[in-house]
């Protein structure tokens, strides 16, 4: 199955997009010193931008900057939302609330704690009313994103946006899951051949048993061992660094080692 990737979203503390990311892929740059900044999304109105969470405004930021990348409107594209815990300081709030003795739970929490709100959000904000998809995997939640993603575009001949994020759970939920920092990344995925303005080319195959690609720089070891998102850190190395030669990244993708091979060429 082949694809190409037509638009790149990186948000992470000191990054806020991919001209941020591809020189501290390339190894041009370190990774910068800073905070996570997160805007409320601007596809919602004031109301439902008061209702979002950093969990879901993490999502839809990547989502939107994907798209806005290469071009594509946001109404017509079908998505593939992946995280491998959900919105824990959503989780965290209600299961606070339902240890007191009133019980009582907020409504905004209540429907915000559903782990497709993330899609719900992009659908309500976008008017788009294409397939969508949400997924939690753990620690293979990008692989196996990316694969349904690839699925999607190859069977509905769509782009469609990937976007995997976690953000750190607070308490005891934060003990049980623990992460590093907060982080996503979005791909706008479309047909192969569809049209000019690509960024590179990934041709997807079974890998299972085969071990998972690490990156080779130290300094995004620690993205990639205590994020969600950071899995994609090899994927998303083999673009920016744009080799004439086709490379190879071994992603996880399920349980038992099953993986894919994910061949990137520009």
């Amino acid at each position: 199955m082949k694809v190409s990737v037509s638009g790149i979203s990186v948000i992470a503390p000191a990054i806020s997009g991919w001209d941020d990311m591809r020189p501290v892929l390339r190894g041009d740059e370190p990774w910068p010193e800073g905070d996570l900044v997160l805007s409320a999304p601007d596809i919602l109105a004031p109301r439902e931008r008061r209702r979002t969470s950093p969990s879901l405004r993490l999502a839809l930021n990547a989502a939107v900057d994907a798209c806005r990348m290469a071009g594509y409107p946001l109404d017509d594209v079908a998505s593939v939302f992946g995280s491998a815990v959900g919105d824990g300081d959503v989780c965290d709030g209600i299961l606070t609330a339902l240890s007191r003795p009133d019980r009582l739970v907020s409504p905004t929490q209540f429907h915000n704690s559903v782990h497709n709100a993330a899609a719900g959000y992009w659908s309500i904000g976008t008017g788009n009313q294409h397939t969508s998809i949400s997924i939690a995997a753990g620690g293979a939640t990008f692989g196996a994103g990316l694969l349904r993603a690839v699925t999607m575009v190859m069977s509905e001949r769509r782009p469609t946006v990937l976007v995997v994020s976690d953000h750190p759970m607070p308490g005891l939920l934060g003990d049980m899951c623990p992460m590093d920092c907060a982080m996503a990344v979005g791909l706008l995925l479309t047909p192969a051949g569809a049209g000019a303005g690509s960024v590179a080319s990934l041709e997807i195959r079974g890998a299972a048993g085969s071990p998972e690609t690490v990156p080779g720089d130290r300094a995004l070891q620690r993205y990639f061992d205590g994020t969600t998102a950071g899995r994609a850190l090899p994927v998303l190395a083999a673009i920016a660094n744009n080799s004439p030669s086709p490379k190879d990244v071994v992603c996880a993708a399920g349980v038992n080692g099953y993986g894919i091979k994910v061949r990137i060429s520009s």
